[in-house]
Parts: structure tokens; sequence; C-alpha cells
């Protein structure tokens, strides 16, 4: 699919256009095209883009080499961008000073974190750039700079949180030399203010006693159980279903555990997460996409279903090397919703897989939300 084409015989790309019906020929093959709207597709963001509504034509080109690449990664980061920060203006290709940016977001109000905006910049293969200088340029006119390579896209999607940040004001900060009394301050506070006093405490001749040496002895064990950082009850047929971020006993590592009841030995699968903003983003990505299932009558179950068939899906990534954590929601054919969470690792995958009617899918949503917080803010 192209994502540049002509207009009155002047190139546009997808988010300058304004109007649905158009008149835009492709860029390459000079057949007529129309603008399709960014969408959800199975769970992942599909950016706007052109498409022969007659079928691509074997001699258009407008989907291959380096050039195409690069205006595709602009579009789809610009459509992407409109849909992050819907109050903001996103342009192609604007100039800031000396320097132009790929894509530009600017918000109406100076932002608390970006400031005047977000230069994107997508790279495709071009290594011999001057990063530093970039990011000095758009930094200096209080311009947060993003940085977005192929690896951040997926298909028509790409990563925001993902990509390369430089935010403005982390250049607006002086160098410590520079700081009016710093020097003194540091050694002041590293000097030694009072002297270590160390002092023999006895225990008091009742703690001898059995029962509280009994007590004491009991505080002393480590508890091994899980620490519950957060939970949330989902409902089930025949059992409660649990969805948790949990800390492991001993390591406090964090999990995403699924269980099907408490107690439920085979029905529980503790997968390992990594603390980080673009889990907390793929979590969110989640809720979002269960919410959009919903009819105008606010209701998940799909009757008509005869198979069964995956409605979103969600990777996450593992702090432990070669695994992955995927979330999915499913539509059975009995006409229930079915929520699933899984370990992959190569060979091997292992979940657990809620069904029912009783499963109330915007309880999961408020977990997902809950649990992508918990993930940023720890």
């Amino acid at each position: 699919m192209p994502f540049k084409a002509l207009q009155g015989g002047d190139p546009v790309y997808p988010e300058q256009i304004e109007s649905g019906d158009a008149d835009l020929d492709c860029f390459d093959c000079d057949e007529p095209v129309a603008i399709r709207e960014s969408h959800q597709r199975n769970g992942s963001f599909v950016a706007r883009h052109f498409w022969h509504p007659s079928g691509t034509p074997d001699s258009c080109e407008a989907v291959g080499g380096e050039s195409w690449k690069h205006q595709r990664m602009k579009s789809i980061a610009a459509s992407k961008a409109k849909k992050r920060w819907p109050d903001a203006t996103v342009q192609l290709e604007q100039q800031v000073a000396d320097r132009r940016a790929d894509v530009l977001v600017v918000f109406s109000e100076f932002h608390h974190r970006y400031g005047n905006g977000i230069a994107i910049e997508a790279q495709h293969k071009h290594e011999e750039k001057d990063f530093e200088a970039v990011e000095v340029d758009f930094q200096s006119n209080r311009y947060s700079v993003l940085w977005l390579h192929d690896e951040h896209y997926h298909g028509k999607d790409v990563d925001l949180d993902a990509g390369d940040w430089s935010i403005w004001w982390v250049d607006a900060v002086p160098e410590r030399a520079q700081w009016d009394g710093y020097h003194g301050i540091v050694h002041w506070l590293r000097q030694e203010q009072r002297p270590n006093v160390e002092r023999e405490i006895l225990f008091p001749t009742e703690f001898y006693e059995a029962e509280l040496r009994q007590a004491w002895e009991r505080g002393k064990e480590v508890r091994n159980s899980w620490e519950e950082v957060y939970q949330k009850k989902l409902g089930g047929a025949f059992s409660t279903a649990f969805l948790s971020l949990s800390r492991a006993p001993k390591s406090n590592n964090p999990f995403v555990v699924l269980s099907k009841g408490r107690g439920s030995d085979n029905e529980i699968v503790h997968v390992p997460v990594k603390l980080s903003n673009g889990n907390a983003a793929k979590f969110r990505t989640f809720a979002d996409s269960v919410e959009e299932l919903a009819d105008e009558h606010g209701d998940f179950v799909d009757e008509d279903a005869d198979d069964w068939q995956t409605e979103v899906e969600v990777w996450f990534e593992s702090y432990v090397e070669e695994k992955n954590g995927l979330l999915k929601i499913k539509r059975p054919p009995d006409g229930t919703v079915a929520f699933v969470l899984k370990e992959i690792e190569p060979g091997n995958a292992s979940g657990v897989t809620v069904a029912s009617t009783n499963l109330h899918p915007e309880k999961l949503i408020k977990a997902a939300w809950k649990i992508a917080s918990v993930i940023e803010d720890t």
C-alpha cells in the first residue's frame, strides 16, 4: 500500500489529506487511489494510508525501495502521533529554525514534559546523521526529539514509547561544575557531623518466658508466599478467576498471574513481566482494544461466533531471556468470552484460559489499566 500520492500534481502524504473523497493518483503508477483512515485490526493499530480501490497494478512499485520505506515510516509515525496527541498539530516535513523534522508535533500550550512539541525522526539506514547536532538544534527551540528505527515498527503500527527519546529540558540543565556553590555544599555534607555512638542493650528478662520467645521466633520466619501488589476478581462459571500483579517470595521478582480460584495448582500461570514504560503501554493498548469489542448495548458476548477466534492479542516483555508474555481475548463458539494469559518460550508455551458468560471484560479492562499504572510507577 502506498504512503505517498499526487494531488493536483503535487506530492502528498496521507496525514495531509483532509477529505476522504479527494482526487488522488498513485505517486508511482498514476492510477487512482483513495484514503483509508487509521483503525484497529485484530488489536493492532493500522496507520492512515492510500490504497488502490480497483486493485494494485502489477507495474506499481509504490511498495518497495529505500525511499518508499522512509515515506512509510514517516506516515505511520504521523498517524500514530495524531492518535496519541489528538489536540496537537501534527505535520510532516516541518521546519524548526534551520532544522527540518520528518514529523513535527506542536502542542497548543507548553507541555510540562515535552515542551513546545516533539520532533519525530524516522531513521532508515541513515547512520551518518549527526544525532547530537540534531538534538541540540531542536532542544534549543524547546522541542523534544523522538528517534524511531525499523525495529520499532510492526506492520502498519509503531511503538512510540519504545523509541529513543531525548527530552528538551535535559539539555537545559547546566553541567555540575556550573552550579553555584556546588563544591562547597558537597564538601560540607560529606564531612563527619557527629561521631558514631555504640551502646549495648540487653533483652529484658521477660523475653526468656516461653510465650514471648515463641512469638518472637514466629515473627522471624520468612513468609514463603506471593505478595499481591494488585489483584482483581474477574468472575467465572464455577469458580472465581483472579488476575494479579504479584511479587515472588525471596527474589521479589514481578509476575503477572492468572488463576482459576485460589489454591488451584494446575490452573494457574505466573508470567515474569519486565517493569518498563513499554510494557505499561502494551497493557493500556490491551485494555483499550478489549473496550472496543463491546457493541452498542455494552455487551461483549458474541452469540453468533461459530469457532474460536482471537479478537485481541498483545505481547509483553519478560525480564527472563527468551521468554515473553501473551494476553488474548477470544470468542469461543458457545457464545462466551475467553481471556488467555500465556508464558511463551522457544519450543514451549504454558497458560490458563478463563471462558465464561460470567467473565466481566469491564473488570479485565480496569485490571489491565491498574497493572499498567503499577508497572509504570514501580
